[in-house]
C-alpha cells in the first residue's frame, strides 16, 4: 500500500487565507440566491442523500420565500429518500423557459453534472461544494469548503447566514445529507462542526432513528441478495477487499442500480483492510468503481487518476472497459499484486 498517497482522513483544516476565501464564497452565494427569483438546481450524476438533501432544503426555502426553485438530474433520485418531507417536490419538471440562476451542488465540474449540464450551462451559475479541486461550473460565485463534512452542512450555514429560520422539513433534508456523507457519523470527517449542526437540526424535530432506519435498514430483498452475491465474489489482497457485479447479476436477481448502496459499506467492514473496492458493470458497458478507505488512505487521489473524484475516504470513477480490465488497472494502482 506504500504507493498510495496518504491524507489525514479527517475534515481538512483550512489556512487563514482559505478561511477568508470560504467566507467570501458564502457571502457571494447568498447574494446570488437572494437576488434571484427563478432558480434551477442540479448536482452530480447519481444523486445521493447529501446532494439531494441540500437541493430539497433549498427547494423548501424557495417555497417559503415565494421563489420558483426546481431540481434536475440525469439520474433518478433514490427511492430510499422518499421518506423526506416534500420529496415529491424534487420531481417537478423545470417548466419555465428561463431561469435567473443555476446552482450546482456537491460538485464543481461540468462533466460530473452529466446531461443536466445542458439545462444550466446558459445560466449565470454558482457552485456550492465541499470537495477538493476547482472545476469550471461556476460563473458568478463559487463557495468551496473542503473542511465541511457534507454539502448539507454548508447549506445549513448558508440559510443561517441569510437569517432564514429552520423548520422541520428543511432540518430533515439537511440531517439526511449529513448522515449520508459521514456514514451515520462513523467516518473520520464527523468533527465537532458537523455534530453541532446535527444537534441544531435535532432541535427542529428530526428523528435520528427514522432517518437511520430509512437510509440503512430499509433495503429491498433483491438488494440483500445482490449484496450476498458480491460477498461471495469478494477477495482479500494486500489490505484491499474488492468485489464485482455484472449485468447478469442484476437481471437474475431483479436488482436495480440503487440496490448497490450498502455493499461497499459491508466490504469496508472487513478487519485488517485499508481499502474496499466495488466494481459494477453498467447498462452501457462501462464499469463504475466505488472506493472506501479506512485510516489515512486517500482514495480520492486514486479515483482522480481515472477521471473520478470524491473524498479521501469515499470516492468513485467510471472506466470505459470491461470489468476484467478495470479490475487489473485499479488493483495495480492500489499496489495489489497477484
Amino acid at each position: 500500500m506504500s504507493c498510495l498517497r496518504r491524507g489525514c482522513g479527517r475534515s481538512r483544516r483550512v489556512s487563514e487565507g482559505e478561511r477568508k476565501e470560504i467566507a467570501e464564497g458564502l457571502a457571494s452565494v447568498a447574494r446570488a440566491l437572494t437576488s434571484s427569483r427563478r432558480i434551477l438546481l442540479t448536482s452530480h450524476k447519481g444523486p445521493d442523500g447529501d446532494s439531494v438533501g441540500a437541493a430539497l432544503a433549498l427547494v423548501h426555502w424557495g417555497e417559503r420565500t415565494g421563489r420558483i426553485v426546481r431540481y434536475v438530474n440525469e439520474d433518478a433520485v433514490p427511492e430510499t429518500l422518499s421518506f423526506l418531507p416534500g420529496f415529491a417536490l424534487l420531481s417537478r419538471p423545470p417548466e419555465f423557459a428561463s431561469f435567473d440562476l443555476g446552482v450546482i451542488l456537491d460538485c464543481s465540474a461540468p462533466e460530473r453534472v452529466g446531461a443536466a449540464w445542458n439545462l444550466v450551462r446558459g445560466l449565470p451559475r454558482i457552485v456550492v461544494d465541499h470537495h477538493e479541486g476547482i472545476g469550471s461550473a461556476a460563473t458568478i460565485a463559487r463557495w468551496l469548503d473542503p473542511s465541511a463534512a457534507s454539502v448539507t452542512v454548508m447549506v445549513g450555514e448558508l440559510l443561517e447566514y441569510m437569517k432564514e429560520p429552520l423548520d422541520r422539513d428543511i432540518a430533515y433534508a439537511l440531517y439526511t445529507g449529513l448522515v449520508t456523507d459521514t456514514m451515520s457519523f462513523q467516518q473520520a470527517n464527523s468533527d465537532a462542526r458537523c455534530h453541532r449542526r446535527a444537534a441544531r437540526l435535532l432541535e427542529e424535530g428530526v428523528s435520528p432513528f427514522e432517518v437511520t432506519m430509512n437510509l440503512f435498514e430499509n433495503q429491498r430483498h433483491a438488494a440483500v441478495r445482490l449484496c450476498g452475491r458480491a460477498m461471495e465474489r469478494s477477495k482479500l489482497r494486500h489490505e484491499v477487499c474488492f468485489s464485482e457485479l455484472y449485468r447478469r447479476d442484476f437481471e437474475e436477481l431483479g436488482a436495480r442500480e440503487s440496490d448497490t448502496e450498502g455493499i461497499i459499506r459491508t466490504l469496508r467492514g472487513v478487519a485488517g483492510i485499508r481499502v474496499a473496492v466495488l466494481l459494477r458493470e453498467t447498462v452501457d458497458g462501462k464499469v463504475k468503481v466505488t472506493f472506501r478507505s479506512k485510516d489515512d488512505t486517500d482514495v480520492a487521489a486514486v479515483a482522480a487518476e481515472f477521471g473520478g473524484g470524491g473524498h479521501k475516504a469515499a470516492a468513485g470513477c467510471t472506466l470505459e472497459c470491461d470489468i476484467e480490465e478495470a479490475r487489473k488497472r485499479i488493483l495495480a494502482r492500489l499496489g495489489v499484486r497477484k
